[in-house]
């Protein structure tokens, strides 16, 4: 470690975290970070879909109690399931005392109908996100009644694309 040039911290390796978090008394000490993948996966909110993917992957980077994820997921045939339509999977739960995070997510026309997702809606205190769709009164309204149904899912291949990219907050421990 070198920290001769005006107190500026250098090294020659990187800086190294350890596996499992360690907890400092500091606010202000960085002791969380974590890279990995995930397997996102669409689910039901009474019953699960069955469903082949043609991709389903995701990747997180986690600093402290903040998540950032980028996640692509698309089916090749789905059969069956019920209720809303839910992206699960996501690497971490979502804190209970945020608002529920809403991401950009970007999804192309594979979907059935009028039914084109637009909104990616991490719920709170949970591990997974609801599809939202604009009302059909106004396109600016993405409240909870908007969640997209298991129904809405296209039958085909290369179909129900969507990615998302954004971040949640999750506990600091």
């Amino acid at each position: 470690i070198d920290m001769s040039d005006g107190g500026i911290l250098q090294t020659r390796a990187g800086v190294g975290f350890p596996g499992t978090q360690v907890a400092s008394s500091g606010a202000n000490v960085l002791d969380d970070y974590e890279e990995g993948t995930f397997t996102p996966v669409y689910t039901g909110s009474s019953s699960n879909p069955t469903v082949v993917y043609s991709r389903n992957a995701g990747w997180y980077t986690k600093i402290g109690s903040v998540v950032y994820y980028s996640l692509e997921v698309n089916t090749n045939s789905t059969t069956g399931g019920g209720g809303t339509l839910y992206v699960s999977a996501l690497p971490f739960t979502n804190t209970d005392d945020q608002a529920p995070n809403s991401m950009n997510s970007g999804i192309d026309g594979s979907w059935a109908d009028d039914n084109t997702p637009r909104v990616f809606f991490i719920e709170p205190n949970a591990s997974y996100a609801t599809l939202k769709a604009p009302s059909d009164s106004d396109a600016r309204d993405m409240d909870s009644s908007n969640g997209i149904a298991v129904s809405d899912l296209t039958a085909g291949s290369n179909k129900n694309h969507c990615s998302s990219v954004g971040m949640y907050f999750v506990s600091h421990q």
